[in-house]
């Protein structure tokens, strides 16, 4: 529940992170939101790794029946919430790859005056 909740920040930080567009260059928003997409991803990726390890919980055995163990379902079956869990894993990591292709593109379309300057260059 922690790291799922943690990922459900993340993706509403990056939803608010548009407001950067105001301040920031769009290429550094988009990495931006790209990282938190990605950190996203990963707790949510931990969260449903660790969730099947509590069915072995006296409550889960109950209702589910004694056959119940961790990463066993007994007479119970997955639902649809774990199968949106996963399919937001996929869209958080394709959210992040296209924040950060965006991101690299934009920063090559800036003129000149604008682009930072490499150490190589100085």
């Amino acid at each position: 529940m922690f790291f799922v909740g943690i990922s459900m920040l993340l993706v509403v930080g990056s939803i608010v992170c548009f407001s950067l567009f105001f301040f920031c260059n769009a290429g550094s928003v988009y990495k931006i939101c790209a990282w938190m997409q990605l950190a996203s991803s990963v707790c949510m990726v931990m969260g449903c790794m660790i969730y099947p390890d509590g069915w072995d919980s006296e409550e889960v055995k109950r209702m589910c029946g004694q056959r119940t163990d961790k990463y066993t379902l007994g007479n119970c079956t997955v639902r649809w919430a774990y199968i949106l869990a996963i399919i937001s894993i996929l869209d958080a990591l394709i959210l992040s790859f296209l924040a950060f292709v965006l991101g690299n593109r934009q920063d090559k379309l800036l003129p000149e005056d604008f682009q930072v300057e490499s150490k190589d260059h100085a």
